[in-house]
């Protein structure tokens, strides 16, 4: 049976989505934290991304005062789910997601069938490989190209390396 990831490593995976959703209070307990960001390419973005019972809710700085009293009055609503965002915020122009993420360590990563599994480093020729077998639009959207720390994958063949055993399609 699989473990868990290591308290030094769940920390490590809260901080970057700290990083990455511009919210430096967020992910340090239970509950949620709203903060304002601004991407210069979409207007009115906002972001969710839940961690255990840890929320980030990334909204135009426009909206703050206004995500902050629709969750007060919502506290369990799950933002995760479109349904609920709806209800909660009216009709949006589009989604994205939701997307689950798997984070493992050596202590609780066991690769499913056979064959080997290798700890690339991050840029390696055989990452850069598998972003040209899936394409711009899945390259961008894994982030694969930006990530800074070891990846682990299976090789396969035609593709040189898949990410925790996964095959573009």
């Amino acid at each position: 049976m699989p473990g868990t990831l290591n308290s030094a490593s769940l920390e490590r995976v809260r901080r970057v989505w700290r990083e990455l959703a511009g919210a430096p209070t967020a992910f340090q307990g239970p509950g949620c934290t709203i903060a304002a960001g601004e991407r210069s390419d979409e207007a009115a973005r906002v972001s969710v991304v839940q961690l255990g019972d840890a929320t980030a809710v990334v909204v135009p700085p426009a909206l703050i005062g206004r995500f902050s009293g629709l969750i007060a009055s919502q506290p369990g609503c799950d933002l995760t789910d479109p349904a609920s965002v709806v209800a909660l915020v009216g009709p949006v122009a589009r989604f994205l997601g939701p997307a689950t993420l798997a984070y493992a360590d050596g202590g609780c990563f066991q690769p499913r069938g056979t064959g080997a599994t290798a700890v690339l480093p991050a840029g390696h020729d055989a990452v850069l490989e598998l972003t040209t077998a899936c394409g711009p639009q899945d390259t961008d959207e894994s982030a694969i190209t930006r990530v800074t720390s070891p990846v682990s994958g299976r090789p396969a063949s035609p593709v040189p390396a898949s990410p925790m055993g996964c095959r573009p399609a």
